[in-house]
């Protein structure tokens, strides 16, 4: 209980580097607004963070793209575990649909990526590529976890992520649920209750 308390409270830090602000202009998907005499469309995207938003435009003769955190150059974004939209609703999959968003966002063909962090990406295609074969190989490597027996995403996690400390639980965590819902999305593992804790088994 003690762990569970410092990862939920562990948020609340951020809050004051992180003011609020007024909003001036709120932009639907598939909305353009003007920047700089260049015309930006806002697309949402899913699964490294709720409502989150590249925005598309074309200059120099290239198809580019402003991607954030969805996109990075040297690390593998974090799908974070989000809550269910609605009191009663189904959590959302986020690992899946990070796949799939990554997916689309790849047969587009960008020719340059802006991230959130570093360098520009020169060729989008590819580092998605490699984005999405080290999802294939973590998901494989959960897969192998699991074949060993009823298995918790707690022990996934630190099956993944050895003396992982508690104020990084919650991406470990969405680490290794995210890859169980790959799994389950694909049949090839299940989920039930045991004692009133989640286990997760290969599929019969």
């Amino acid at each position: 209980r003690e762990t569970a308390k410092t990862i939920t409270d562990l948020p609340e830090v951020f809050l004051n580097v992180a003011p609020g602000v007024e909003t001036d202009t709120e932009l639907g998907d598939g909305e353009t607004v003007e920047v700089a005499g260049t015309d930006l469309t806002a697309e949402a995207v899913q699964g490294h963070a709720a409502g989150e938003t590249v925005f598309t435009y074309e200059t120099d003769g290239e198809e580019r793209a402003i991607v954030g955190d969805h996109v990075l150059p040297d690390i593998t974004p974090n799908p974070l575990l989000q809550p269910p939209a609605t009191d009663g609703g189904e959590r959302p999959r986020v690992l899946p649909a990070f796949n799939r968003s990554l997916a689309t966002l790849r047969e587009r063909e960008f020719d340059r990526f802006l991230p959130g962090h570093r360098e520009e990406i020169a060729t989008p295609s590819e580092r998605i590529d490699e984005i999405l074969a080290a999802h294939d190989e973590r998901t494989e490597n959960v897969l192998e976890i699991v074949e060993d027996g009823p298995t918790t995403a707690v022990e996934v996690m630190e099956e993944l992520f050895d003396d992982l400390p508690a104020t990084e639980y919650f991406p470990g965590m969405s680490e290794a649920v995210g890859h169980l819902d790959v799994l389950d999305e694909r049949g090839e593992v299940e989920s039930s209750e045991q004692g009133g804790v989640v286990v997760w088994e290969v599929a019969e």
